[in-house]
């Protein structure tokens, strides 16, 4: 892919996923967006503190046979705490699912595939503790992962439901980082580690879909060095 040089800096930057329109730069920490051939500068994106996390952009895993490389990451915060979510590519993408996403919270991953685009929805329409029925035009859209991850599609109750706030980015992302954008999501959960995060939008609601593993189960290769772990 072709190379470019940060606005800021002059570093030289690098695109290394067709997904990607934004990356930071690992010299200056610039926010940097790509349209076409032409760079926007963002400003300045603020210093991660570190925070005892093993996974990092270069990381590589694997889900179900297929394999990973970590490309960028989000860190969210609410009113309780926070959690990150990380970009992944595909070594097999799919029609399906281009690229994935790996949601980090208080010990838990989950794994989840490109969003899935509904018509708008309200967060005021879910409740938690309620049995959310999955719409059978859905599962079709859900392609081959559906029919290991939702075998029930009745079997789906809301666990929780927040708002958070976009306040770190790592990396390269598929779409522009906003920090003054908040993201409503209800996170649903089955008997069996199948996950759905629904994500309410002005103009459109995200249904992502995919499954909890431990932390060995995805055989994470170049983890960041930490103390204890």
């Amino acid at each position: 892919m072709k190379d470019f040089l940060c606005p800021q800096c002059g570093a030289g930057l690098k695109f290394t996923t067709a997904y990607a329109v934004s990356t930071v730069c690992e010299f200056c920490n610039s926010l940097v967006v790509r349209h076409d051939l032409n760079l926007e500068l963002l400003g300045k994106e603020a210093i991660l503190q570190d925070d005892l996390n093993p996974l990092q952009v270069g990381t590589r895993g694997v889900f179900k046979k297929t394999g990973f490389s970590i490309k960028g990451g989000v860190r969210l915060n609410h009113h309780e705490g926070f959690w990150q979510e990380w970009f992944l590519e595909l070594d097999s993408p799919t029609r399906d699912s281009r690229y994935a996403w790996l949601a980090q919270a208080q010990g838990e991953y989950q794994f989840l595939f490109e969003p899935v685009e509904l018509p708008r929805q309200s967060a005021s329409e879910f409740q938690v503790g309620a049995t959310v029925a999955v719409p059978s035009e859905v599962e079709k859209l859900l392609g081959k992962w559906s029919s290991s991850l939702v075998k029930n599609a009745d079997a789906f109750k809301a666990i929780d439901i927040r708002t958070a706030q976009m306040t770190h980015f790592l990396g390269q992302l598929p779409w522009a980082p906003d920090k003054n954008r908040q993201r409503t999501v209800a996170e649903l959960s089955s008997t069996d580690d199948a996950k759905m995060t629904i994500e309410f939008g002005s103009d459109k609601t995200l249904l992502y879909y995919g499954q909890v593993l431990d932390f060995e189960d995805f055989k994470f290769q170049n983890l960041k060095e930490v103390k204890g772990w």
